[in-house]
């Protein structure tokens, strides 16, 4: 069943964004940190391989509350401050115990939320679908996460070269 949650649409059975619209993307020039977590905070845990739930069992809160973190989002508000230095802890420290596993995930904190170097809304894009095919890697077999990572960050890396069957072969340890 799809879930639709601003211009992101989701599979409710599975947490997975399915559609990214690019208006979703559009206009957060002047947004801050605070307003643009909650609004890419479905992309972000897809980076990780995360539901709602996963991230709110890392910050001490109800899945409910997630989803109305992410509902601030959709409504373009602004995220307390407290959750979103909870949630910006988490990520930090996943980031700093994982290096190699989280590659995209600090890309798309760097673009999506922290605008490092002023990202297009073309570039948000692809590093959104990036995230949501590496969320749907991850959860099928995630003691990959460091070469799914590794594998999707040389895609960003290239600029979108790169073979099929040659994450498949990453994921099994093939050369």
């Amino acid at each position: 069943m799809l879930t639709k949650c601003g211009n992101l649409d989701y599979d409710s059975s599975g947490g997975e964004i399915v559609h990214i619209d690019i208006t979703t993307l559009l206009g957060d020039e002047n947004r801050t940190p605070r307003q643009l977590l909650p609004k890419y905070l479905p992309v972000i845990r897809a980076c990780c391989g995360w539901t709602a739930d996963d991230l709110a069992k890392k910050i001490g809160v109800a899945r409910t509350t997630v989803s109305a973190f992410e509902k601030i989002g959709k409504e373009n508000g602004t995220l307390e401050l407290m959750p979103y230095l909870a949630i910006r802890k988490v990520l930090d420290d996943e980031i700093a115990a994982c290096p190699d596993e989280t590659e995209v995930l600090a890309a798309a904190l760097g673009s999506l939320v922290d605008q490092v170097g002023r990202p297009g809304a073309e570039e948000k894009l692809e590093i959104c679908r990036k995230a949501v095919l590496m969320a749907k890697e991850i959860r099928k077999a995630p003691e990959h996460r460091k070469a799914t990572s590794k594998a999707w960050s040389a895609y960003l890396l290239a600029g979108g070269v790169i073979v099929t069957s040659g994450i498949i072969a990453l994921l099994k340890g093939k050369k």
